[in-house]
This record gives structure tokens, C-alpha cells and sequence, in this order.
């Protein structure tokens, strides 16, 4: 494998350079082309390194995608275990293929190419063929490939069938009092029975759903507007499950060890796919309308609603909760951003107390207070260094408050 790495290299770094022959004897070390109704032919080590080795190219922009990489999403061999070689882990393998394929210059056989193997994966029906599919969509959803428009529309109306259910957006965010009226009513309960109905598999595939379709929102090509209220609203039902999902401690859920460290994992997941999903939606709308300016607000009092909770989580020192945290904060500064600083009073007024709350969970003992008191100190200098120049009498204002009651903070401590 090192060997064809190296001429990869050189075909890329001198794509002048005279290897036709090298690249058709890559070529004819891939597996034959096998049409879809046919039973696949089981591929070597050496048919996949190759593969590997032609994708590589392609970033490059050395040529065309190659005719055995074209053949081996058309067929849709990778769905079949009779294809692999025996002991071949296929998950590594296409988590480093896929990246490679949506990485390439666009071209009409490649995008075809994709969309058709993408469409062949959602829609595995046979049980021996569902692992080797959500391997296949995983890879996908880790970069997702830019598809030509006539390719993205069938992509997208399958897509859509992940989100039943979204016609209607969710409830605002809560006020004051609403999370404390339904612990004392019951509501842990019926919020952990609400969640461990969630199938994991739903789950899974609505993450990928989520990350496929992002590229889809806006540009040439996008969705139409009304497709994309209705991601919209699959993606902030999502995260607005995040506040009772979140408040659940580990002795109230019934499922316990690795069975509820994958839902855990696994909720999160999808709800850090849905706030991209929601930046990149709000994004894309018309910037004068009041109906934008409305849905930028409930978006900004969403993502800081669920900052909150993330903070207060018994769950918020595992790797997702702190990914999870940093894409809201992240959603937040491009939000905060994307208007000119008409979101700034909107956003300093919980900003002090979402501050607060991570800094008085962050451990001070310890070499590093935690990457939720980094994300949230890095996002508050990002605010106050773009609102220095918007409103510097709001921003001043903000930094004197938030300075006081540290102070008094202090005071208190001590005294104590």
C-alpha cells in the first residue's frame, strides 16, 4: 500500500508527467465491474488498496474518476458481505474512501455515481446489509459529497422520510419555572419513557440525515423553502428535546452501563448534526424579513437554553456533551455575527449568567479547567471583540456587570 501511496504522490504533485500506463495498471488491479443484479465477486486487499490509490488522485484533480471507482458505487457491491475479503473491517475502509470521492472536483459521472450509491444505502432492506449500509452513510455523513442539482433531488426526497412528523415547528423556549413545575409533575418519568422509546437505528440515521442534507440548504440547487422550514423544524425539535434530555440523571433512566452510554452518545450526536442543520438553515434566510428576524431569536434563545443545560448535565464531562457545547457556542457567534450586531442585546443579557454557571462548574484545581469553560471564555472574547466596534456602550456595560458580580462572588467565598 505504501508503494501506491507514493505514486499517487507523484502522479498529483506532476500531473504533466506521462503515467497513463501507471494509471491503467492501478485500474486493472480493481475488481471487474459487476452490474447490481448480479451476485457480486469477492474483492482482494490489493482490488481495495487500488481503489484507495485511484481516489486519491482524484482531490488532485490528475484526471477524471477512474472507471473502477465509477463501477464500484454503481454496483452496489459494498452493500453485500460476500463482497468483502474474509477478516476486512469495511467501516475503515470506506471512512477513508468516502472523504476522498466527495473531496473531488464535481463531475456528472461522479455525482450520479454517488447519488445512486447513497440511495441504494437508505434504502437497505436486507438485514445482512444494514451494517455494511450505516457504515457506508456514516463515511458519507463524515464529508458529505457536493452532488450536481439534477443528483441532489432524489437524494433529498428520500432524505425527507427520516423527519416524519416535522410539518410544525416546536414550542418557544421555556420561561422561568417551566423545567421546576414538571419535575415536581411527574415529568422525569414520563421523559424517560418519552426517550427510551427513541429507537438508536432512528437515531443514527436521522444524524446522518442531518448531515447529508446541510449541503443541500441554499446555493445553486437548494431546497425550496418550504423543504427547508421542514428540516428547520426536524432539527430544532431536536434541540429542544435537548433540556428534558439532558436533565435526566443516570439512576433515573431504566436502561444502565453500555446500553445507555450509546443512547447517550447517540442523542447527542444527532442533536450536535440538528444545530448545524439550524446555522445553516437561518442562514439562508431573507435577511429583512420579520419572520427571519423572529426565527433568529428563537434559533440564538434555543442554542443558549441548551448551552444551559449542557452545563447543569451530570453527562457534560463526556466527549459529545463537550462537542455538543462548543457547536451550540459556535451556532451562537455565527448567529450573534451574521446580522451586524442587532442580536448583541439579545444575546449579553444570558450571556453573563451562561458565563457564571460554566465557570462555577470548571475545575480550577486541576492543569485544565475543561473544554466547557475554554469554549464559553473563547466565545465570550469573540462577542466582545465584534461588539467593541457595533455598540462599545452595551458591550462595556456587559464586561462591568459581569466583573461585579465575580467580585461580589469573591467577597462572599471568603467570608464564608
Amino acid at each position: 500500500m505504501e508503494a501506491l501511496n507514493e505514486l499517487c504522490d507523484l502522479v498529483a504533485a506532476h500531473p504533466d508527467l506521462l503515467l497513463a500506463d501507471k494509471l491503467t495498471w492501478l485500474s486493472s488491479r480493481c475488481a471487474p465491474p459487476a452490474s447490481p443484479s448480479s451476485a457480486p465477486q469477492r474483492a482482494t486487499r490489493a482490488h481495495l488498496h487500488s481503489l484507495l490509490a485511484l481516489a486519491r488522485l482524484l482531490p488532485a484533480g490528475a484526471g477524471p474518476p477512474a472507471a473502477p471507482l465509477l463501477a464500484f458505487l454503481a454496483s452496489r457491491a459494498f452493500l453485500s458481505p460476500a463482497f468483502w475479503p474474509q477478516s476486512f473491517a469495511p467501516a475503515p475502509f470506506l471512512a477513508k474512501l468516502l472523504p476522498l470521492l466527495a473531496a473531488a472536483p464535481a463531475s456528472p459521472a461522479l455525482s450520479s455515481a454517488l447519488s445512486a450509491a447513497l440511495l441504494a444505502a437508505l434504502d437497505a432492506a436486507d438485514p445482512a446489509s444494514a451494517p455494511l449500509a450505516r457504515a457506508f452513510l456514516s463515511a458519507a455523513a463524515a464529508k458529505p459529497p457536493q452532488l450536481l442539482p439534477a443528483d441532489t433531488a432524489p437524494v433529498a426526497q428520500r432524505l425527507f422520510l427520516e423527519f416524519p412528523g416535522s410539518d410544525e415547528a416546536p414550542p418557544r423556549a421555556k420561561g422561568k419555572g417551566e423545567d421546576a413545575a414538571g419535575q415536581e409533575n411527574g415529568g422525569i418519568k414520563e421523559a424517560v419513557q418519552k426517550f427510551e422509546g427513541e429507537a438508536i437505528e432512528a437515531l443514527e440515521r436521522k444524524e446522518v440525515a442531518f448531515r447529508l442534507i446541510v449541503q443541500m440548504l441554499g446555493g445553486e440547487g437548494g431546497l425550496e423553502a418550504d423543504k427547508v422550514a421542514k428540516v428547520r423544524n426536524a432539527a430544532a425539535w431536536q434541540v429542544r428535546s435537548l433540556t428534558d434530555f439532558l436533565k435526566i440523571r443516570k439512576r433515573d433512566w431504566k436502561e444502565q452501563g453500555a446500553q445507555l452510554r450509546v443512547r447517550i452518545n447517540t442523542k447527542l450526536s444527532c442533536c450536535q448534526a440538528a444545530v448545524v442543520v439550524l446555522v445553516r438553515s437561518v442562514s439562508v434566510l431573507d435577511a429583512d424579513s420579520k419572520a427571519s428576524k423572529d426565527m433568529l431569536q428563537q434559533t440564538l434563545a434555543w442554542f443558549i437554553e441548551a448551552t444551559k443545560s449542557c452545563i447543569l448535565s451530570s453527562w457534560r464531562k463526556l466527549k459529545i456533551c463537550e462537542e455538543l457545547f462548543c457547536t451550540l457556542l459556535n451556532g451562537i457567534s455565527q448567529i450573534t455575527v451574521s446580522r451586524g450586531g442587532q442580536l448583541l442585546p439579545v444575546l449579553l443579557i444570558p450571556l453573563k449568567p451562561l458565563v457564571v454557571s460554566t465557570c462555577s462548574q470548571a475545575d480550577m484545581t486541576g492543569c485544565s479547567p475543561g473544554a466547557l469553560f475554554e469554549a464559553v471564555v473563547k466565545l465570550s472574547c469573540e462577542i466582545i471583540e465584534f461588539g467593541w466596534t457595533k455598540d462599545r456602550a452595551l458591550v462595556d456595560t456587559f464586561i462591568m456587570r459581569l466583573a461585579a458580580y465575580v467580585r461580589e462572588r469573591n467577597d462572599y467565598e471568603e467570608e464564608v
